[in-house]
């Protein structure tokens, strides 16, 4: 087994699940634009996907244009409730902490955090 010099944790569904958080904002700014969705299908319709990407859904479903201070807004609400909200992923700390030592600090942390806006 090759040996590693260091450790590149992915973020969103690692150490921290983000989605249920942002699907959260997204779901309630799109009822507040008139298309009304249960959490679980908004989670179907948009899981993994750019909100931006989903632009002419969005527009058929409400009426309204997808504008860029609709997405300014839905970031700053997003941000907030991840602020607020997003705890770690059971274990994900101790992990962390383990490799940490095992590898003398040489681990990293990737987010594709703007693939989903």
């Amino acid at each position: 087994m090759p040996g590693f010099d260091a450790v590149l944790f992915d973020c969103d569904g690692v150490l921290v699940d983000s989605e249920p958080i942002t699907n959260g904002v997204l779901r309630d700014m799109l009822e507040e634009a008139g298309w009304a969705l249960s959490p679980e299908e908004c989670m179907r319709i948009f899981l993994g996907k750019a909100v931006k990407d989903e632009a002419a859904r969005i527009e058929a479903h409400t009426g309204k244009p997808l504008t860029e201070e609709w997405m300014v807004r839905f970031r700053e609400r997003r941000n907030r409730g991840l602020v607020r909200d997003v705890k770690p992923i059971a274990g994900a700390v101790e992990v962390a902490a383990l490799t940490h030592l095992r590898f003398a600090g040489r681990i990293a942390c990737a987010s594709g955090a703007d693939r989903t806006v």
